[in-house]
């Protein structure tokens, strides 16, 4: 999530087993002005700063995979920033729940609609308005903190076309 002086945040790519969190360490870049933030249990690997930068000298396959991932974030990013400023909430909550399946491979994820709205970049009511809405579709149902997706075919009917430029990169990139 990228978070203004003021507080002000919204997300600006998501990542799961597919992907790492740091990958500025590779490039030897400066670190990260975007705080990263785990929604769904799960496990994962933590990696020194200078044990994943004296691998990424040796390793082609980690370089490889590195370009790649950063090109899906990049993919990410952009098709974020075009989504936020263009399409409608329920557009907006599809492709993310969408992309956040996608990611934790179950229906459920763990989300409070506070956090949500972050993500989003839009109030909490906007998504207790759009989840509302949701679940009396039978699309999704939920409780505090739970969102499960009943219906995939329907949030990808309500869904932009944001959603599937990211899934397209994804299973291109990563087949």
């Amino acid at each position: 999530m990228a978070t203004t002086a003021q507080g002000d945040s919204v997300e600006v790519a998501l990542t799961g087993r597919e992907g790492v969190v740091g990958l500025w360490a590779i490039f030897d870049a400066p670190g990260p002005n975007h705080e990263a933030i785990v929604q769904n249990p799960g496990a994962a690997l933590r990696v020194s700063v200078k044990a994943l930068r004296e691998v990424a000298e040796e390793d082609p396959a980690l370089r490889t995979f590195s370009m790649r991932f950063t090109h899906l974030v990049f993919t990410q990013v952009i098709q974020t920033a075009l989504c936020n400023r263009l399409h409608s909430a329920e557009q907006r909550m599809a492709r993310w729940l969408l992309i956040s399946q996608d990611r934790v491979e179950d229906d459920e994820i763990h989300m409070t609609h506070e956090l949500l709205g972050k993500m989003l970049g839009t109030r909490r009511a906007t998504v207790s308005l759009t989840a509302s809405m949701f679940q009396r579709a039978g699309t999704i149902s939920y409780k505090r903190g739970r969102m499960k997706i009943v219906d995939r075919k329907a949030l990808l009917e309500v869904s932009c076309d944001c959603y599937q430029v990211v899934k397209k990169a994804t299973d291109k990139l990563f087949r």
